[in-house]
């Protein structure tokens, strides 16, 4: 074994029969033992890489060397005494990630929160550097995460009844399911079922795409497609999915440091554009949303549907979510009292950040159909509920299923809208009507206009004008002379 020296001090080679080069780094620990650790092989290790370890290494040392005399002085505990007493922790236990995320979660709904408590636990909570204290947690270990989720592929269902199944068995179990439902539909000659078959046509491409490693290997090798739209069609998680699954660590932790006084620490999620590494780039400007036909094709469809009493909710639902640009759970979340029909108001919330805004009823029809849905009942009821009278959580399935027959049939798989895109469709509109950004991050209730902004490229501008002028000029009308 060699150890290497000048800038590389620290770090000890060894060759191996194969050819590889074992990699190692020389420390002491917080105890200040002599250790020696092996970091990996070549060609995947070199010896740069190994010196970043060792600098990483040193500072965590460093760190818990300064944890360890804090404890011994009643260093403040980083998490209040309501979750001490859940975990037990001995007076030199310092509070892992899950701790903490554990009191974000618990300290907001849960049933608004549901979400994002699934997602991190499904893709954090067994982490390494999930169990570990904050301040342990390196970077290394956060671009190891990064680079295992960008290959790693999205699994949407993950209920009791899919759980021990993998991915690929799930998908061709729905391509079989889609092949089943294409077949009864084929005996129908309504355009419901004509474009509900060819929705389920294209969706089926895709999964048979998925399996198959060869055409995968060509899509990714296309050049002519975005990054972005491989990953959606090979089924990989999104970048900004990958990027708000980081978001939430960062906020469970300032979460804990700013609303409970916990002694500050650098929080590792915070990434800098800077950094290549971890940095995550991911496009706001590409926006999904329904033209004006096919918001009217949706919404009378919708209408129709809500004929049937289980479906009683769904045509009011969608032109709330197109008018007032609510999220989902501020939308299902109106109690009949909020609404001021006198007026003209809603009175909304928005459990991001758990305050209230007002928005407006938009037309006479809206308030026709809210009179409609309330009927007599008590105004401390939700606004809506289901069969059971309670209200739901999200939007029906069935709305999806409309969306998918009226709007998705005929666009590709990457350009598909789910129900979340009814928003983004209410802000696209009003961007493109000309509405200030101002304006439209109130309507949207931002929390600031450069949230917002990511819909200015669709406002009216000079070279939009400039254009027109430019193409009169080419005199097309008398092409036709």
């Amino acid at each position: 074994m060699e150890s290497l020296g000048g800038n590389f001090k620290g770090i000890m080679i060894q060759k191996l029969q194969s050819g590889a080069t074992a990699f190692y780094i020389k420390f002491k620990d917080e105890m200040n033992v002599s250790r020696k650790l092996k970091v990996g092989e070549s060609p995947d290790m070199t010896k740069t890489r190994a010196k970043d370890l060792l600098i990483e290494k040193k500072k965590e040392i460093k760190t818990k060397r300064s944890l360890i005399r804090g404890s011994a002085t009643s260093l403040p505990s980083p998490i209040p005494s309501i979750l001490q007493k859940k975990y037990n922790p001995s007076p030199k236990t310092f509070k892992t990630l899950n701790d903490l995320a554990d009191f974000y979660f618990s300290d907001h709904s849960i049933k608004t929160m549901k979400e994002l408590k699934n997602r991190y636990d499904y893709h954090v909570r067994n982490e390494q550097f999930a169990n570990k204290p904050v301040q342990l947690i390196t970077k290394h270990e956060l671009i190891n995460f990064i680079e295992r989720k960008k290959v790693q592929r999205a699994d949407k269902r993950r209920g009791e009844n899919t759980r021990n199944k993998s991915v690929e068995e799930k998908e061709m179990s729905e391509y079989q399911m889609n092949l089943q439902k294409i077949i009864v539909l084929a005996a129908n000659d309504d355009w419901r079922s004509k474009n509900t078959i060819e929705f389920l046509k294209k969706k089926n491409e895709i999964l048979l795409l998925r399996n198959n490693d060869e055409a995968k290997k060509r899509l990714w090798n296309d050049k002519s497609v975005s990054e972005d739209d491989k990953r959606a069609m090979i089924g990989l998680l999104s970048r900004k999915t990958i990027k708000e699954i980081f978001q939430i660590c960062l906020t469970a932790i300032n979460y804990s440091i700013d609303s409970h006084k916990i002694a500050p620490f650098a929080n590792p999620f915070v990434v800098s554009k800077r950094d290549k590494k971890l940095y995550i780039e991911v496009d706001n400007i590409k926006d999904r949303y329904m033209s004006k036909d096919e918001i009217k094709d949706f919404l009378k469809e919708c209408k129709e549907i809500s004929k049937k009493p289980k479906h009683k909710n769904i045509f009011l639902m969608a032109l709330l979510a197109l008018s007032v640009a609510a999220r989902q759970s501020t939308l299902l979340s109106i109690r009949i009292s909020d609404i001021d029909l006198e007026n003209g108001f809603i009175n909304l919330r928005n459990h991001k950040t758990e305050k209230w805004y007002n928005s407006f009823i938009g037309s006479d029809e809206i308030k026709q159909e809210i009179l409609r849905l309330i009927g007599d009942r008590d105004r401390n009821d939700y606004l809506f509920v289901n069969y059971t009278k309670e209200r739901p959580y999200r939007y029906p399935r069935v709305m999806g299923d409309i969306l998918d027959y009226t709007v998705n049939y005929k666009h590709r798989y990457v350009n598909w809208l789910s129900l979340k895109d009814l928003r983004n469709t209410s802000a696209s509109h009003l961007a493109m009507q000309g509405i200030p950004i101002s304006h439209i991050s109130q309507i949207l209730n931002h929390s600031s206009v450069v949230m917002t902004e990511r819909y200015a490229h669709l406002s009216p501008s000079i070279a939009q004008d400039g254009i027109r002028t430019l193409v009169d000029g080419f005199g097309l009308e008398d092409l036709e002379k």
